[in-house]
């Protein structure tokens, strides 16, 4: 029954997503330059935005994406369809994860499939197989695997996690950040565990760093082709956290409402989805509010708000893989 059920939704979100690339309703960006730059990587040749830039520039200083490195043998064997099977591949490993995950806590066979389905069916997940690729789903769809090992004990296989998921892109490092400062309660009277945990986090926090105050901008970028969304706070990264840390009130005034204008009623759709498809159990787990804070300030800060603030398109995907997760004990 599970391997059924996971071979359906494997078809069902091929149909999706390869049936859509096939009809050319997927887009150029993401999944049209980073496939070009799979290609790139394989044949060792430099790579750049060109795609989209007038002036090129790496890649990597667009988006620090090391699956892009990893993956990119694979072109040899899959072609152009490479990173939308890689996609579906992640969610169906995510939905596994999570069904391994809830039957640590239980024996009941229902509540265990009930919970991957949650995934399966979340819409984020649709709308992200809909159009195109991003890293960040990849990565996201390890969370229940993280938990996996998290809860058993494992502290080779957590930090695997924490560091896979952290390489798919800069923003996605800075959400294990988050997911890991809110682990630390829940290990807090285990010290091996809240010991390893408090190590990995201040690795992902000096990686996250790094790249994105060094390593980006030295590559030519430092995310500078997507950072005009948040540019009203300030110039850089920096610039921004020290704006918010030093403007509260308006950056959570900002989150709630659309403070454009373009773009009325969206991120009440949001709010009320994520909360309708588990958010609420938040309740019951305060500290994993922690976990919705990159995402949602990614989301509901920018400056184009029709294409980030609502249910639509990839930028959904953490928030939805964490609200369903929270209802594991």
């Amino acid at each position: 029954m599970l391997a059924a059920t996971l071979l359906l939704f494997a078809v069902l979100f091929a149909l999706e997503s390869i049936g859509n690339h096939c009809c050319f309703r997927t887009y150029g960006l993401d999944l049209g330059l980073y496939t070009k730059t799979l290609y790139d990587h394989a044949h060792l040749r430099p790579n750049d935005c060109s795609f989209f830039l007038d002036t090129p520039s790496n890649q990597m200083g667009d988006h620090f994406d090391i699956y892009l490195w990893l993956f990119s043998p694979l072109v040899y064997l899959f072609g152009n369809y490479t990173l939308l099977i890689i996609q579906i591949s992640s969610v169906i490993v995510g939905m596994y994860g999570t069904y391994r995950l809830v039957r640590l806590y239980t024996d009941d066979k229902v509540l265990p499939f009930a919970a991957m389905l949650t995934i399966g069916f979340s819409f984020g997940v649709w709308h992200a197989l809909s159009f195109d690729y991003h890293s960040n789903v990849v990565s996201a769809m390890m969370l229940p695997w993280l938990f996996y090992f998290f809860k058993k004990g494992s502290v080779g296989g957590m930090v695997t996690m924490a560091l896979f998921m952290s390489i798919a892109k800069e923003t996605s490092a800075l959400w294990v950040c988050f997911v890991l400062a809110a682990l630390l309660w829940d290990c807090r009277r285990e010290k091996r565990m809240l010991r390893a945990v408090a190590l990995t986090l201040a690795g992902c926090v000096a990686y996250f760093l790094i790249v994105t105050l060094v390593v980006m901008p030295a590559l030519g970028g430092g995310g500078s082709t997507g950072f005009w969304r948040y540019s009203w706070m300030g110039d850089n990264v920096g610039q921004v956290a020290i704006w918010m840390f030093t403007h509260p009130w308006q950056a959570i005034k900002a989150v709630f409402t659309d403070f454009i204008g373009t773009a009325p009623g969206l991120k009440t759709e949001f709010f009320l989805s994520v909360l309708l498809s588990g958010g609420l159990l938040c309740l019951f787990k305060p500290n994993w509010l922690l976990m919705f804070v990159p995402p949602l300030l990614m989301k509901m800060l920018a400056r184009d708000p029709g294409a980030f603030s609502g249910i639509a398109l990839h930028y959904n995907i953490e928030a939805c893989v964490v609200a369903a997760l929270v209802m594991v004990p």
